[in-house]
């Protein structure tokens, strides 16, 4: 899809600099390898945050967690496999997983129960695989884990036999979160699943203990929240590397039009554009507050910088997002961006938010 922009100022955050840097060639972040072999935690792995929230028929996320213990038991007889994998999906509290929203591979299959805060699951892990006569030894691993602690932890155990000769044991589980952890809103106040990227920066201020709860600026955080909320700004993703925060904080601000900013000492978030009492994007003019002259500078206080021209040219931005069905797997979509009448054959630049962005409106944007 193209879509043609005939305001020059649409554009200039990117003019500006404001924008991510582009991205080199890759696969979309939203780009699931389905059919790939279970993923297994590692000792100092990051435990994922799961933050989403679907609403009227958009958001959520589809996760591939890894596995912390396994279990592989084979029938004597008919060498039928038997897998049992306890996952960790997700830091915090995740309401119930409907039992259609799990899939091993591409398919709905198996069985499973959740829980937090404790393991889920009651069976031993370990490798039982024993040779019968006629068949194909199962090639299942011999270091399945031991049971641990999960403190503050989303587990789920997932269950599933597949007949002999399958190639499907060890593919990967999938679940769809259409729910994420429980945070307390900003906006109203309540204790459920967000998608307004505010509440995750609060709560990642507050979890980390990097930012003191008194040096928030709630005020504005509010008034970010309500400019995401109010424009379709919404974050259904997972936030799982380990990163420096403030850095995280004022890249991810980027993505949603909003300034990290620190005033009397406290730390929030502004809206990049001007917006109306209404919290929408201000598209007509915007009024003067004050006139500067060559009174109010100090004697070779004022340069001038020019951008270079191969930084002006007319460029087609692909905006990557997920689109995310209610009853099936999401996959990326690219929405392209132009000045009208310019740059139809590129040059093109690439910006991937598949990995938290599920609405075209808001890559467009």
């Amino acid at each position: 899809m193209s879509i043609n922009i005939s305001d020059p100022l649409s554009l200039l955050p990117y003019q500006s600099g404001l924008a991510d840097p582009v991205l080199i060639e890759a696969a979309a972040n939203a780009a699931n390898d389905l059919t790939a072999p279970q993923q297994a935690y590692k000792i100092g792995d990051p435990v994922p945050i799961v933050f989403c929230r679907r609403v009227s028929g958009n958001g959520g996320v589809m996760i591939s967690p890894g596995a912390t213990e396994g279990r592989y038991e084979n029938d004597g007889t008919t060498n039928e496999l038997t897998v049992s994998l306890h996952l960790v999906l997700s830091e915090g509290d995740l309401p119930t997983i409907p039992i259609k929203d799990v899939f091993v591979g591409p398919c709905r299959q198996g069985t499973w129960n959740q829980n937090y805060d404790r393991r889920s699951g009651t069976w031993i892990p370990g490798n039982f695989i024993t040779v019968v006569t006629g068949k194909i030894p199962w090639t299942c691993p011999f270091y399945c884990g031991t049971s641990g602690r999960y403190e503050d932890m989303t587990t789920l155990s997932y269950v599933n036999s597949f007949p002999d000769g399958s190639q499907r044991w060890q593919q990967q589980v999938h679940v769809f979160v259409r729910e994420g952890i429980k945070v307390t809103r900003i906006i109203d106040s309540t204790l459920g699943p967000s998608n307004n990227v505010i509440d995750l920066a609060i709560y990642l201020m507050n979890e980390s203990g990097i930012i003191d709860s008194t040096l928030i600026d709630n005020t504005q955080m509010l008034a970010g929240a309500n400019f995401c909320q109010t424009n379709g700004l919404l974050f259904n993703g997972v936030f799982k590397q380990s990163l420096n925060l403030d850095d995280w904080l004022a890249q991810t601000g980027n993505d949603f039009l909003l300034r990290l900013v620190e005033t009397n000492g406290k730390v929030g978030y502004k809206p990049r554009l001007p917006v109306n009492a209404d919290h929408t994007i201000k598209t007509t003019a915007i009024d003067w507050v004050f006139t500067f002259t060559e009174d109010h500078l100090l004697p070779d206080g004022f340069e001038i910088e020019y951008i270079a021209l191969e930084d002006r040219q007319p460029v087609c931005l692909q905006m990557i997002w997920r689109q995310q069905p209610d009853a099936d797997i999401g996959f990326p979509r690219t929405t392209e961006i132009r000045f009208s009448n310019e740059a139809p054959n590129g040059p093109f630049e690439q910006y991937d938010l598949s990995q938290f962005c599920t609405s075209e409106t808001h890559a467009v944007k």
